[in-house]
This record gives structure tokens, sequence and C-alpha cells, in this order.
């Protein structure tokens, strides 16, 4: 656990209180979602069953609006993963996704091959059945934070 996990309190988009959903911080004000980095490649990385053995392939976008890292309180940097415009502190405290952006990152990481350094994997024949304990999976983790949000 971070020396910093208290001070999460307020959203860099709404400026709304962040509560504990998982292993995730959530926004009820704005639906945003505050991950730390290896979670989110943990998350990744699951949608792929064990067979992405490479970190996140993030890339720079044209600045959005200013936001601030709830942990460190610098700038955001404006990154692109998974094809999902996103905001991710340059210190590696966390990622922040806007409302519904990490279920469209999961998706988008799991409809591509998985990266791996040195092997191939051929996932198709298994794709079909695990396909559905995929989509189970996400939606047990969609279904966590909305009730989170519920409750607030």
């Amino acid at each position: 656990m971070s020396a910093y996990r208290d001070q999460f309190t307020r959203c860099p988009s709404c400026a709304g209180e962040l509560v504990a959903a998982r292993s995730t911080l959530v926004c009820p004000g704005c639906q945003g979602a505050w991950v730390g980095d290896q979670v989110l490649t943990e998350m990744i990385w699951e949608m792929h069953d064990g067979a992405e053995t490479l970190p996140p392939a993030w890339s720079q976008r044209a600045p959005g609006p200013a936001r601030a890292c709830p942990v460190c309180k610098t700038a955001l940097d404006p990154v692109w993963l998974e094809g999902v415009p996103l905001d991710r502190c340059r210190a590696g405290h966390g990622v922040w996704l806007d409302a519904d952006e990490l279920a469209q990152t999961l998706h988008n990481a799991s409809r591509r091959p998985p990266r791996s350094v040195g092997v191939k994997v051929d996932l198709r024949p298994i794709q079909a059945e695990r396909e559905s304990d995929r989509r189970d999976r996400l939606h047990g983790w969609l279904l966590e934070t909305v009730n989170a949000l519920d409750r607030r």
C-alpha cells in the first residue's frame, strides 16, 4: 500500500471526492477512475491470459484539459494507450481514465494479439472459449465499480 493512499481525495477532472473500488479509486461525480500503473498493466495482461509480457505501449498525444495528479499534484501527461486518450502521472503514481475509458482500453487490448518478448503465442484455439470468461471478469469489475458509486 502506498504512503500516498490516504491522500487520494480529489478527482483530477471534477474535484469530487474519490472513493475506493477494489484496486482503483473512482469519482461518483464524473465516474472517472484513478488506476495505478502496475494495476492497469496487470488488467491489460489479464486480457491475454498471461501471454502478454511487455509493458503497455504509451504514446504522447496533444494536450487536453489541464489535470493534476491526485498524489503529487503535478500536471498529468496526455497519452494514448490502446487507442484511448488518457492522462498519466509522469512520476508513475497512476493513470486517470474518464468514464468508460477503462472499459474501452481493456476491450481494445483484448482485441489485439498479445505482445511478448521472444515468445509467439497463438491464442486462436482458446479465444472463443475464454472470450465469455473475459467478458464476465470485466463485467464483474465494472459492476463492483458502479455499486461503489451507488453507495455514495
